[in-house]
């Protein structure tokens, strides 16, 4: 019976350890590849916002009578560098999302675990109770 027990509550604890790793693991997976995301988009978004910077300034260099078309043009660039950023921030998966999941099947994990741990008691308590009834 004892060992039976101690065999059932180290399964218990592997598994659980098991789940918390995985989960963990993957939590830090999801956020890496979140902060690479936005990493890139602001690379990308600074990228054009110098460019437009340097257009307008190599513009006004080379036509300094033309100012107000050089500041419509930087006004067009900058927005679309803004509106380019916003649509790839609104189209990314956020993280949120994806740890629900991952505590949904760490939890089912868990429940699994649990189940099996209370199977192998119940197994365990009628073997005891066996022995007992055939020892009287």
């Amino acid at each position: 019976y004892e060992a039976a027990v101690r065999s059932a509550i180290a399964n218990r604890r592997a598994s659980y350890d098991v789940a918390k790793t995985t989960f963990h693991s993957a939590v830090q997976s999801a956020v890496a590849a979140k902060r690479a995301n936005v990493t890139a988009q602001l690379a990308t978004f600074n990228a054009s916002v110098n460019s437009a910077l340097a257009t307008a300034s190599a513009s006004c260099a080379a036509n300094p009578t033309s100012g107000s078309t050089i500041r419509d043009t930087l006004k067009a660039s900058m927005n679309s560098a803004r509106t380019t950023f916003q649509s790839g921030r609104t189209s990314d998966a956020t993280v949120s999302a994806t740890v629900k999941q991952l505590v949904a099947t760490r939890n089912a994990d868990f429940q699994a675990a649990d189940t099996a741990f209370h199977t192998a008691m119940t197994v365990a308590k009628a073997a005891i109770a066996t022995a007992f009834t055939k020892a009287v």
